[in-house]
C-alpha cells in the first residue's frame, strides 16, 4: 500500500512489491490469492509497457504458473502462447527464455492430450536446448527428465533406454539422493511390492 499510495499503482517499484507478494502467497498455498495478485501485476502492465515488452512476458509468465496451480488449464495455454509470441519476438527463437516457453507449452500440450504432437514438440524443445545450451545445461536436464516420464507413461519405445540415460544425467550432475531424483525415480520406476 505505501508503494501505490507514494509512486502509484503501476509503478515498476509498485508491481515488483506485488510480484513479491503474489510469490509468497503461493509459497503459502493461497493459489486463488497468488492468481488474483498476478492477475492484477498483468493487468497493470498491459496499462504501461508495450505489448512485446519483455517485463510483460515475464509476468504473463507468472501468470500461466498461477492458472496452472489452479487448475485453470483452458486459460493457461493461451497465456503462455502470449508469452512465447513476445520472447519469439523480442529475443528470438534460441533464446533460453524463449526456448523456457516453448518447453512449459509443450510440456502442457504433453500432459493434456494424448496425441503425440506434445511429446515431439518436447522432444523438438529438448534438442534446441542441447543445441543453445548445450546438453549440460540445467534446462536441458530438466526438459531431458520430463520428456524421458512422459516416454514412461505413455510405454513409448526406447522408454527404458531414456531413463537409464537420464539416470546416468542424474549421477552426474545431482546425486541420486537430491530431491529431484528421488521424485524422478518415484515417476519412472514402479513402487516395489
Amino acid at each position: 500500500e505505501t508503494s501505490t499510495a507514494s509512486l502509484g499503482p503501476s509503478h515498476h517499484n509498485t508491481l515488483s512489491h506485488l510480484s513479491l507478494l503474489a510469490s509468497a502467497h503461493g509459497l503459502a498455498g493461497e493459489l486463488a490469492q497468488e492468481l488474483e495478485v498476478n492477475e492484477l501485476i498483468v493487468a497493470r502492465k498491459r496499462e504501461v509497457l508495450d505489448p512485446n515488452h519483455p517485463d510483460l512476458a515475464f509476468a504473463l509468465n507468472n501468470l500461466a504458473v498461477a492458472l496452472e496451480r489452479n487448475k485453470r488449464y483452458d486459460e493457461f495455454e493461451p497465456v503462455m502462447e502470449e508469452v512465447l509470441a513476445i520472447r519469439m519476438k523480442v529475443l528470438g527463437e534460441r533464446h533460453p527464455r524463449t526456448l523456457h516457453a516453448q518447453r512449459n507449452l509443450a510440456q502442457f500440450r504433453a500432459g493434456q492430450v494424448e496425441s503425440d504432437a506434445g511429446l515431439e514438440a518436447l522432444y523438438e524443445v529438448l534438442e534446441q536446448q542441447r543445441s543453445v545450451l548445450g546438453a549440460e545445461h540445467q534446462d536441458s536436464e530438466e526438459t531431458q527428465l520430463v520428456y524421458t516420464v512422459f516416454l514412461v507413461e505413455r510405454g513409448k519405445p526406447g522408454a527404458a533406454q531414456a531413463v537409464a540415460e537420464a539416470k546416468a544425467l542424474i549421477e552426474r550432475s545431482i546425486g541420486m539422493q537430491h530431491p529431484v531424483a528421488q521424485e524422478f525415480m518415484g515417476k519412472v520406476e514402479p513402487a516395489p511390492p
